[in-house]
This record gives structure tokens, sequence and C-alpha cells, in this order.
């Protein structure tokens, strides 16, 4: 199994000032309190949900490393996340180390391949922090191969930009990735 929190993730440099960290927790600026919300229905305001305002994304990324008990056969993604009011996505990416000689320049240098995809939109859109998993049976089963691969897990945080506080933000407490067990 491997393990982390939110905190310890490498934050794109474009999207330094799109985040924050909270204990364990990464997540968008805003507020998590379902009384500002109630709040602000109960005042009278108007709405700004008429005005749609573009989305923003902050990517952060996760080392994984070597562990002999994660196979790729029933590979499990586990999140405890927030969608609140936008979305959290996830991807294990594996990255080959091409097997070259010296003055060789491989083609194409970098080779990306995405695993295993969380996506929040597929889940219950609640408030709340909740524990949701995604399974992975690849058509190649085996071991993750650090030898010639490298892997890393991409959390992508989206919300709507605008001059309103976001409520409840999208936020990411803890990521596991394990062996799924058989059924």
């Amino acid at each position: 199994m491997w393990s982390t929190v939110g905190s310890t993730g490498t934050v794109d440099l474009a999207d330094v000032g799109k985040v924050i960290f909270a204990g364990s927790i990464v997540q968008i600026p805003g507020v998590s309190s379902t009384g500002v919300r109630n709040a602000h229905r109960e005042s009278g305001a108007a709405s700004h949900e008429a005005v749609v305002f573009p989305l923003t994304t902050a990517r952060i990324r996760y080392d994984v490393t070597p562990d002999a008990g994660v196979n790729r056969f029933l590979l499990t993604l586990k999140l405890l996340f927030r969608g609140g009011s936008g979305q959290v996505v996830a991807k294990l990416v594996q990255v080959a180390i091409p097997q070259v000689g010296v003055y060789e320049v491989p083609e194409p240098a970098v080779t990306e391949t995405t695993l295993l995809t969380f996506d929040s939109a597929a889940q219950d859109p609640s408030g709340e922090f909740q524990a949701r998993e995604v399974t992975f049976l690849p058509t190649d089963p085996g071991k993750l191969d650090f030898t010639n691969n490298a892997y890393y897990i991409e959390l992508s945080l989206i919300a709507r930009e605008g001059p309103v506080v976001l409520i409840n933000p999208p936020a990411v407490a803890t990521i596991q990735l394990f062996e799924a067990e058989h059924q």
C-alpha cells in the first residue's frame, strides 16, 4: 500500500497561489461552513449562480514510491475528499524510463500513460468529506514496474473563479493506492 496526505504534494508553479494547505488538507481557498451558505440564502441576497465564471484548475503531483504489495491487478485509488462547489480529479500516471545508449535520444523522449482516473463528478456532490475509490483492471496485469517506469499521482482541484468566496471548496485530505481484495 502507498499513501500520502494532500498537503505533501508539489504544486505546479503556475498554480501556487490557487491552493492553501491546512494540516493534511490541500484545497482551493474558500469557506468550509454550511452555516455561511444558509446565512447567504436567508439574507435575501441576489444569487450569483446566474453568472457563469470561468473554471480554474490547480494541479498538485505526488511521487509514488515502490511498494512490493502494490499490484496492477485490481489496483485501487482511494481519496478522502470534498468535491463541494467544484471537482476533484486524480490520475495515476506511468512514465516510461527509456533504455537507451549514451548517445541515443528516444522518440518520443517522454512517454506518459494514465493507468487510473478518479473523478468526483461521478460521486455524491456533498459539501462534506467522503472516502471513495476507483479500481483498475488492466489488460496487462502485473506488478507496477519501478525498474522501467516511474509513477505519480496528478491531482486537479477544479472550481469556478469569481468575486464571491467559494463555500465548501474542493479539497483532498488523503490519497491511497493499494491492491484491491479479490472478490
